[in-house]
C-alpha cells in the first residue's frame, strides 16, 4: 500500500469473505513492539477482510508520511 501510494499507482485488492468475521479477540499490539509482522494496533483476531483492513489503514492514516492509497 505504501509503495502504491508513494508512486501514485492504483491499488486493487481482490477480497473474499472472512469465515471468522464475527470473532474479535486477543491482545492489541503495543506500538512499542511494532515490526513488519505486527504493524498496527489491532487485535490478533480482528474480524475484518483484507479490503476492510486496508480501508482502516487508509482511514486511520497509518501509512508512512500519512499517504493514502487509492
Amino acid at each position: 500500500m505504501e509503495a502504491c501510494a508513494e508512486n501514485n499507482i492504483e491499488l486493487l485488492i481482490l477480497d473474499r469473505p472472512n469465515p471468522n468475521g464475527t470473532i474479535i479477540d486477543g491482545p492489541v499490539l503495543d506500538t512499542n513492539y511494532k515490526s513488519f509482522v505486527g504493524m498496527h494496533p489491532i487485535p490478533i483476531a480482528h474480524g475484518m477482510t483484507i479490503a476492510e483492513y486496508a480501508q482502516m489503514i487508509n482511514g486511520e492514516g497509518w501509512l508512512k508520511n500519512r499517504y493514502s492509497a487509492s
